[in-house]
């Protein structure tokens, strides 16, 4: 078990003793369309085109899209590999190829 999570629990456990009330919730962090686009070194516009076609998945809150930040690592980490396999090709081609 990681240590926070034992921390948490301990925490958790003195406050019952004690006879307080405890509640654990969690909530995805959103994103609005300029966040993500700066996180993902994109512009804002794009960002917005990728939700409203789904190649992010987003949630419409109003005429607004709002981007869980999971999705952001997602696509980030997929960017990243694509980036890797093409630079892998092109140094293979160099290296074999007369």
């Amino acid at each position: 078990m990681p240590k926070w999570i034992a921390e948490f629990v301990e925490c958790a456990q003195e406050a019952a003793e004690r006879g307080e009330y405890v509640k654990v919730s969690f909530e995805r962090e959103m994103l609005t369309t300029s966040q993500a686009a700066a996180r993902l070194s994109l512009d804002k516009t794009t960002v917005w085109r990728m939700a409203k076609d789904g190649r992010l998945h987003a949630e419409k809150v109003g005429t607004h899209y709002r981007i869980p930040a999971v999705e952001v690592r997602r696509h980030d980490g997929h960017r990243m590999a694509e980036m890797a396999d093409n630079l892998t090709a092109e140094i293979a081609a160099d290296l074999y190829d007369d």
